[in-house]
């Protein structure tokens, strides 16, 4: 046999093999295909059905975080408003001590400086600095009853 009939019976030889495997191999993935169709027909089923579970779950989950959010926001909205009060009524009470710091530099004033032996609520400065200081703590007061009636009133969105 010469060496060119030998490759030819070699290729032939190969070209048999690779014959058989293509048609081995195709059965085998037939097969394989046959057997993961209803695999993934139910992964499919599956996975709709969870959707189909998840969905409403994450509607009500929105549901919740948005009125949660909601709440966070009035007591966020009301605490904010309470300090702006409590921050007023402070100013307020620090006029007051002006006020009164006034009066008694008026006062001082009055019996040291000027040798008067009597102040009278009447006199115009005295009048004018008592006014703002009733003014000034009707204005605490009324705060103080505002803030009273937000901190026993819940937040509501």
């Amino acid at each position: 046999m010469t060496f060119i009939e030998r490759m030819k019976e070699l290729l032939d030889q190969g070209v048999q093999v690779s014959k058989d495997f293509a048609v081995k191999a195709g059965a085998v993935a037939q097969d394989l295909g046959a057997k993961a169709g209803p695999i993934a027909q139910d992964l499919g089923a599956r996975a709709k059905d969870l959707g189909a579970k998840a969905g409403p779950i994450a509607q009500d989950l929105g549901a919740k975080a948005k009125d949660l959010g909601a709440k966070a926001g009035a007591k966020a909205q009301d605490l904010g408003e309470r300090g702006v009060l409590m921050f007023e009524i402070r100013q307020l009470e620090g006029q007051c001590q002006k006020l009164i710091g006034r009066l008694g530099a008026e006062a001082y004033q009055t019996f040291a400086e000027r040798g008067e032996t009597t102040l009278s609520a009447e006199s115009t400065p005295i009048k004018a600095m008592l006014s703002e200081l009733a003014t000034a703590r009707a204005s605490i007061e009324e705060k103080q009853a505002e803030l009273k009636a937000r901190k026993g009133k819940k937040a509501t969105p």
